[in-house]
């Protein structure tokens, strides 16, 4: 079996990041208003393990292929997509930025994924299914999880909506963490939490 290769990003990844983190300060940090909350969660399924999450008021299910995204706005920096339009065959990319400019409704933001082409040939990148998918809290996201979980949720806001098996949560002095799975196609939702406020912190699809 062919071993997979590896994109090296990091110092473009890097100076992305830095730039972005400016654009992106001056927002309601990704709370969504009462009006966005309710249109949101009567759209979502209510079943976390579907996988389903509103993003900037728009509705998507993991996993997303990245023409979706791109479709949706989203955008990947062109000096990073100039190395990276076609994943040659049997490779695993490193955490990708995409960009989301400032609207009428929504701040600017940024999340992260990960693609893999797993046959012989080259496939552009816009035709591949997002590996993982993460979202933070710093990064200014309006996102919106089933049964209208937020940022603004705590640790026991999410068990008590989700009801997770007590194999899937963490509850530690240093570490918070709830893990949604849906067995019949081997997705995974990981939600970790800030140890201060309790509050939601970071998503990660995978």
């Amino acid at each position: 079996m062919k071993k997979v290769k590896l994109f090296t990003l990091i110092l473009l990844l890097t100076a992305f990041t830095a730039g972005c983190a400016a654009e992106s300060s001056a927002d309601s940090g990704g709370i969504p208003t009462q009006e966005q909350l309710q249109s949101a969660t009567s759209q979502l399924s209510t079943e976390p393990e579907d996988m389903e999450f509103s993003l900037n008021g728009e509705i998507f299910q993991y996993p997303i292929d990245i023409d979706t995204l791109l479709d949706a706005g989203w955008t990947i920096d062109k000096s990073i997509l100039s190395q990276i339009k076609v994943i040659p065959g049997h490779t695993t990319t490193t955490k990708i930025p995409l960009k989301k400019k400032k609207d009428s409704e929504y701040a600017a933001g940024e999340c992260y994924f990960t693609v893999t082409n797993n046959i012989d040939m080259d496939v552009e990148i816009g035709h591949l299914a997002t590996d993982t998918l993460e979202f933070d809290e710093s990064n200014h996201i309006t996102l919106i999880l089933p049964q209208g979980i937020t940022w603004d949720s705590t640790f026991e806001d999410v068990l008590d909506a989700y009801q997770p098996a007590e194999d899937h949560y963490t509850d530690l002095d240093n570490y918070l963490e709830i893990i949604i799975s849906n067995l019949d196609n081997n997705t995974h939702m990981q939600m970790t939490f800030d140890l201060e406020t309790r509050k939601l912190s970071h998503i990660k699809f995978y």
